[in-house]
C-alpha cells in the first residue's frame, strides 16, 4: 500500500511527572477496549502538530505543547484501511486534569502500565522505548 493510500494520524503521547496519558477506544467501532494515545486523523491541510492538540483538546480536554517527533509507523490491519501514524511527544499543565470527552476510560500510567495493558498493533514499536523513557 502506498503511503498515499494510508490515512494520516497524529497521536499526542502526552507525558507528565513520569507518567504518561493514555485512553481505552470506545465501546462502538473497530478495536473497542484496547488501549491508546489521544489522536486521530489529520484533517486537510492541518500539520501533524496541530492535529495532536486538537485532538487532545477535542478527547482529553488538555491543552498540550508538541515537544518532539517520538515515531511514525504505516499500519494496515487485514480487511481494513491503513493508517500512518506519527507519534508526537507532547507535556500539558501540570494543575489540568483529562476529561474523557467521548465517555473512554483513561489512566496516567507508567512504564509497567505500558508494558500490561493490550495496546493498539499500531502502538506497539514505541511502548517500550516508551517506558525505557520513563523509568
Amino acid at each position: 500500500m502506498a503511503l498515499s493510500d494510508l490515512r494520516p494520524v497524529a497521536a499526542a503521547v502526552i507525558v507528565r511527572a513520569g507518567r504518561v496519558l493514555v485512553q481505552v477506544r470506545p465501546d462502538a467501532g473497530p478495536w473497542q477496549g484496547w488501549w491508546e494515545f489521544p489522536g486521530g486523523g489529520v484533517e486537510a491541510g492541518e500539520s501533524w502538530e496541530a492535529c495532536a492538540r486538537r485532538e487532545a483538546l477535542e478527547e482529553v480536554g488538555l491543552e498540550v505543547e508538541v515537544i518532539e517527533r517520538l515515531d511514525e509507523v504505516r499500519w494496515s490491519p487485514s480487511g481494513r484501511g491503513g493508517v500512518h501514524v506519527v507519534f508526537l511527544l507532547c507535556s500539558c499543565a501540570a494543575q489540568v486534569e483529562p476529561t474523557p470527552e467521548l465517555g473512554q476510560e483513561l489512566a496516567w500510567v507508567d512504564a509497567e502500565g505500558l508494558r500490561t495493558r493490550r495496546f493498539l498493533p499500531a502502538n506497539e514499536a514505541l511502548l517500550e522505548r516508551l517506558a525505557e523513557r520513563l523509568s
